[in-house]
């Protein structure tokens, strides 16, 4: 652990980034940040360390998390005055009012980008980066910042279709980047792109079909676009389609992970006379590589970690009067083959704000939180690596 950066430290010597598991968590090396309503200890933003020990209350503040940089937060909430505020909320629980709204975020190289702007990460220096233009903000979507570029998407021009309010959008949507020293803005790809991920200059993403809303008709109609995997060499500004994605409208592929130079993905055959669900991976070049079956079962990736890919299953199991699930987290060793999963409690599920559900590995341990359909109550929870020592690191108030 390192205090002077602020989080966990690879063996290279990298600070690695705090993961944001939703609106409620963020897990930054060995500490964790948690929103909401713990049991028995009412609303607040809290801070303790990976085991749960040492909770302390930072603020008393009704707030959703953003992003974390060096034991600041970004967070979100409705101030004194009912407005609702963009804050930095420090260690020591002091609040910075750094802009209004309830824009995406992230946190990079010491900065907080939200929206068109952005702040170092103790709330000052507070910098315009695309536009001051209030219903212009947040439908700006920060995603990384890579060699003095942020790469951001805008949905500005069109419908954006999402899972929740600070999710990352998908649909009619524009992929861009601006030089942070000379403010050029470049497109780099046009409405339908899904962002993937960069590495060793190259970008990774794939173009959709999507739907947008008609002024005239009041309803929607589909735009196409030449669907499938995409690399663009960020010097050049290249673009190359890896592969095409399948015309038939029951079979889909889903790419969202790059991890030493393999693309992860999913592949769905919704065919009823015999459904076909695998997990995928291609080398930067395109070329497929062996897929990983799931015996019938839908999974979504989470994560891939020190060569193990995390998923999530879902199973239904019929019962005389109805059914019942359980989700799985599922994990592949990506060098053996070797295959293990382990079954959250009866009628939990992932809680999740992004394009995708979240975990975050560390410290030895898998992190992920969950909600009690039942209850309505949330918990964070974490277990070993083997599915083992289960810990409930904490709870919320049942909603019902």
């Amino acid at each position: 652990w390192d205090q002077q950066n602020g989080g966990l430290v690879s063996e290279d010597g990298a600070s690695q980034d705090a993961v944001v598991l939703n609106d409620s968590v963020i897990i930054d090396g060995q500490m964790i940040y948690y929103a909401g309503n713990i049991e028995g200890e009412g609303y607040g933003v809290y801070a303790m360390y990976s085991d749960g020990s040492d909770r302390f209350k930072l603020s008393d503040i009704q707030a959703t998390l953003k992003a974390a940089s060096n034991g600041n937060l970004l967070v979100w909430h409705y101030d004194d005055d009912g407005y609702a505020a963009m804050e930095v909320l420090r260690m020591d629980g002091s609040l910075e009012t750094v802009g209004y709204g309830n824009a995406h975020a992230i946190a990079k190289e010491g900065r907080f980008y939200f929206g068109g702007s952005s702040v170092a990460e103790d709330g000052s220096d507070h910098q315009w980066m695309l536009s001051s233009d209030p219903e212009l903000h947040d439908n700006y979507y920060p995603i990384d910042v890579v060699d003095g570029y942020l790469y951001y998407l805008d949905a500005n021009d069109g419908s954006v279709a999402e899972a929740e309010s600070s999710a990352i959008p998908w649909g009619d949507v524009e992929l861009n980047r601006l030089n942070l020293e000379t403010g050029e803005i470049e497109l780099l790809s046009g409405a339908g792109t899904c962002y993937i991920g960069i590495e060793d200059g190259m970008l990774y993403y794939t173009r959709e079909d999507f739907d947008i809303y008609d002024n005239n008709s009041g309803g929607t109609f589909t735009v196409e676009v030449d669907e499938g995997l995409y690399s663009m060499n960020l010097e050049a500004l290249a673009e190359t389609q890896l592969v095409e994605f399948s015309e038939d409208p029951l079979i889909f592929e889903f790419y969202t992970f790059i991890e030493d130079g393999v693309i992860y993905g999913v592949f769905s055959d919704y065919n009823p006379d015999e459904p076909v669900y695998a997990i995928l991976s291609r080398q930067v070049n395109g070329h497929e590589l062996p897929a990983l079956e799931m015996d019938g079962n839908e999974v979504s990736i989470l994560s891939v970690h020190d060569g193990v890919l995390y998923g999530l299953m879902r199973e239904f199991i019929e019962t005389d009067e109805s059914y019942t699930y359980y989700e799985y987290i599922v994990m592949y060793d990506l060098h053996t083959g070797a295959q293990m999963r382990f079954a959250l409690e009866e009628g939990e599920i992932l809680c999740y704000t992004a394009m995708h559900p979240r975990i975050a590995v560390e410290n030895g341990r898998i992190f992920y939180y969950v909600r009690d359909e039942d209850t309505g109550a949330e918990s964070l929870q974490s277990v070993a690596l083997n599915g083992d020592d289960l810990k409930i690191l904490v709870k919320s108030e049942p909603l019902y």
